[in-house]
Formats: C-alpha cells, sequence, structure tokens
C-alpha cells in the first residue's frame, strides 16, 4: 500500500507541476499579447501628431484653457481641470508661447507646432495605456 501511495503523491506533484507550466505558458503568451496590443495603440497613436497643422475642434477649447492657465488667467468651466493642469504643465515645461490664443478652428499652428505636437502626444499617451486597463 506504500507503493500505491507513492504512486498516487507522484502523480499528484506531475499533475500540479503540469498545471503550473502551462500555466506559466499562458502567462508569457498573454503577456506577448499584451505588449503586442500595447506597441500597436502606441504606433497607430504616435503617427502624424503634428497633422493637421492647424486647431482642430478640441484643441480650441484645451488649448485656450492650456494658455489661461499659463498666462494666471482665471476662467470658468464646468468640467474638473485635471486634464486642463496635465496639459498646462506639458506646454509650461515645453515653453509654449502663452501668448499663442487657439480661437478658431482651422487656425493656422505653424509658428507653434512643435509645442502642439507635445499636446497632443499627451492623450496619445493616455489612450495607448487604457489598452493595458481593459485588455483582460
Amino acid at each position: 500500500e506504500t507503493n500505491k501511495d507513492n504512486v498516487n503523491e507522484v502523480r499528484q506533484v506531475k499533475d500540479q507541476a503540469d498545471k503550473e507550466t502551462s500555466s506559466a505558458s499562458f502567462d508569457v503568451k498573454e503577456q506577448a499579447l499584451r505588449m503586442l496590443l500595447l506597441a500597436l495603440a502606441f504606433a497607430t497613436r504616435m503617427r502624424y501628431l503634428d497633422v493637421p497643422k492647424h486647431v482642430v475642434f478640441d484643441e480650441v477649447h484645451f488649448g485656450r484653457f492650456t494658455t489661461f492657465f499659463l498666462n494666471g488667467t482665471f476662467f470658468f468651466d464646468v468640467h474638473p481641470p485635471f486634464a486642463k493642469l496635465v496639459y498646462a504643465c506639458t506646454g509650461y515645461l515645453t515653453g509654449l508661447d502663452s501668448s499663442f490664443m487657439f480661437t478658431d478652428i482651422g487656425q493656422d499652428l505653424d509658428e507653434i507646432l512643435s509645442h502642439v505636437w507635445y499636446l497632443r502626444f499627451v492623450p496619445a499617451i493616455f489612450s495607448s495605456l487604457v489598452i493595458l486597463c481593459i485588455y483582460e
């Protein structure tokens, strides 16, 4: 009976090791897929951040709020300020010209395009990282 117990114990240990090996390889495949999705997300979002070379819809609002923060100008907005503060911080760190006012859709950005690239970079980063949060 001791032999039978030993055989059963060996089988249990082997089964447990097989489960761990298969789950480890599954984890590697899952991580590889996550990294592939993350790379694709970054590749698709980072391309052409400098196109168009004109102000687009949301930039009229967020760009204007960014310059308000940089100039220390009071303004009222019904939405929480976190995103606008992130933009203002990005503008401050990249030396955005706070005298440029984002007033109209289609307004030419040639003089500050390099700074606007950084402002467009912010949502591109966050939207790429969302992939890791929602993939399961």
